[in-house]
């Protein structure tokens, strides 16, 4: 989802594709299926087109209970990694009533 993400990015005009909040996740959730704790700076957000926008959407995630804050590393909380999972779930769901 991630890499599919990047490419939709990179074709789309800088601006016009935004899926900040998802990607965020997504990308907490992969460091963490690398037994990985990442710090803001180490966000490449694809499509974001700040890095004051990616503090935002942190933010947000943080405030809903989708990513927790130990300093200045970041994780999905349990609530997160639900959620990420119930989506990606939810997409092969999909894709396989397509087949």
């Amino acid at each position: 989802m991630l890499s599919a993400s990047q490419e939709i990015a990179s074709a789309m005009p800088y601006g016009f594709y935004a899926p900040s909040p998802l990607d965020t996740l997504l990308i907490l959730f992969v460091a963490e299926d690398d037994a990985r704790y990442l710090e803001l700076t180490d966000f490449d957000v694809p499509g974001a087109t700040s890095r004051s926008v990616v503090e935002r959407w942190v933010t947000a995630l943080a405030a809903k209970g989708l990513i927790e804050r130990r300093d200045k590393l970041l994780a999905l909380s349990q609530h997160g990694h639900a959620l990420v999972t119930s989506i990606i779930e939810a997409i092969y769901a999909a894709q396989r009533s397509l087949d």
